[in-house]
């Protein structure tokens, strides 16, 4: 897989209580940690830190910016993919039915993860409210922090579990006044559901948690993919992993497997890493976000370079008077020479209507004489032609009689006036592009027939 090109990564986790900054220097496409550091929430992120700058035109630098989990909806999709390109289109048709809100009031994205089906891929739907984005991009403005990218730090902790992942796995999280818990069922390598439950720090929290978890279980048994309890896998620390584990112990009436979570620094790495080898699709950021940010760098870089091409700008207006007046001096000779030639050019243009007009009569007298000419020269001898109409040197009608019982002579003059040729030369294209068939009505005592039909003139041959 190609590597993304960029040379510095800043990673920003703007959690409430506090915000950790990562900065990362890429070396030989591995990522190198070249500063970290806390802000409270009342200091400013200092601008030398993060603001882009010339170097950067060159050296490329990328801010990503960690989306807090609060707020987002998750969901998984199983989608056969011959080609992985093929995939923004799939989801993209999925949304309506997977998005709680319209699509016009979200942003989504989505992670691809693999299956033993090599044709089949689980992708997790990540969807987020587009004023909670506008609102939180704008709070990351307000501290200086343009980000490029906007990323969910527990879709790339979800992407480093084991491959063997079967079972259910619950990564807990506290955030503010609310327990967060992401709950991924895996079964037979395939990512089958996954939530991210939201409950209250207020006591009862766990029998909320159990009901959920057993809501997914009975949900799971009736479409089919779990078939028996689940092994529960806790990936928590410390103090939460003693307050979940007795929790899902007594929901699943069996062991639970703790196994120690992600550092939020090791998070970053990972992010920067699979970045670099792009690896990670997953980017909350709205396009027209991206489009202001791009913008609003070139536009530093101008202004913070404006005095130092004050001089230039001043020596550029010198020249371009100069310049100026050779080309008015070279612009009023143009216009005198104009002014001078402009009756012969008027004289010109009035000859080449009237032989345009000359041209148009000859070609239309061409074509009715090539039309009276096939008329006559087809025209069986039992048939009478008693009317010749030319319209506008575009349709001919032919009207006539003829006995009642030759009206097969009249089929037989249609279809040969369809396939009559330019000067009657086999070679030549056909005179007609198109001959309508003929209709025909008995005359008086049933004896006679009056006939007509029209014929479309082919106008590309006969000019």
């Amino acid at each position: 897989m190609k590597s993304a090109r960029f040379h510095i990564c800043d990673v920003l986790q703007a959690e409430t209580e506090q915000r950790h900054y990562w900065r990362f220097s890429l070396a030989d496409g591995a990522p190198a940690l070249a500063a970290e550091k806390s802000f409270p929430p009342n200091e400013l992120i200092p601008p030398g830190w993060v603001a882009k700058k010339w170097n950067n035109l060159w050296q490329r630098k990328i801010n990503v910016a960690w989306l807090p989990p609060s707020q987002v909806f998750l969901r998984v999709i199983q989608l056969p993919v011959e080609n992985e390109a093929e995939l923004p289109g799939m989801v993209e048709l999925q949304l309506e039915k997977l998005s709680p809100l319209p699509p016009a009031q979200i942003v989504w994205s989505f992670e691809s993860l693999p299956t033993p089906d090599s044709k089949v891929r689980s992708v997790v739907v990540v969807i987020v409210a587009r004023t909670v984005v506008e609102q939180f991009l704008g709070q990351l403005e307000q501290w200086g922090y343009l980000a490029d990218r906007l990323e969910l730090p527990l879709i790339h902790e979800l992407k480093s579990l084991p491959a063997d992942a079967d079972g259910l796995w619950l990564i807990p999280q506290t955030s503010g006044a609310s327990k967060l818990c992401l709950v991924a069922w895996w079964t037979k390598g395939v990512l089958q559901n996954l939530n991210l439950l939201s409950v209250s720090t207020s006591a009862g929290w766990s029998e909320v948690i159990c009901q959920q978890l057993t809501e997914v279980a009975w949900a799971g048994e009736m479409e089919g993919w779990l078939t028996q309890v689940p092994r529960c896998q806790l990936v928590a620390d410390g103090p939460v992993a003693a307050e979940w584990e007795p929790v899902l112990r007594e929901w699943s009436g069996a062991p639970v497997v703790v196994r120690p979570s992600a550092l939020a620094g090791d998070l970053a790495a990972l992010s920067v890493t699979r970045l670099a080898q792009n690896q990670s699709r997953l980017n909350l950021l709205p396009g027209e976000y991206a489009a202001r940010y791009r913008q609003q760098f070139i536009d530093r870089l101008w202004m913070g370079s404006l005095g130092a091409l004050v001089v230039v700008y001043l020596l550029g207006v010198a020249v371009y008077f100069a310049a100026l007046q050779v080309v008015k001096f070279r612009k009023s000779l143009v216009e005198a020479q104009i002014t001078k030639l402009d009756p012969e050019y008027s004289r010109v243009r009035q000859l080449r209507a009237r032989v345009q007009v000359l041209q148009e009569q000859k070609n239309l007298r061409f074509a009715a004489l090539e039309c009276w000419k096939a008329s006559c020269i087809l025209l069986p001898t039992d048939l009478i032609l008693t009317d010749f109409s030319l319209q506008q040197g575009k349709r001919l009608t032919l009207h006539g009689t003829a006995p009642a019982a030759n009206v097969n002579q009249v089929l037989s003059y249609n279809d040969a006036m369809g396939k009559y040729r330019v000067g009657g030369d086999s070679n030549a294209p056909t005179l007609f592009k198109a001959v309508d068939p003929y209709s025909s009505r008995s005359g008086v005592g049933g004896q006679t027939i009056t006939w007509d039909f029209s014929c479309e003139i082919n106008r590309s041959e006969v000019e």
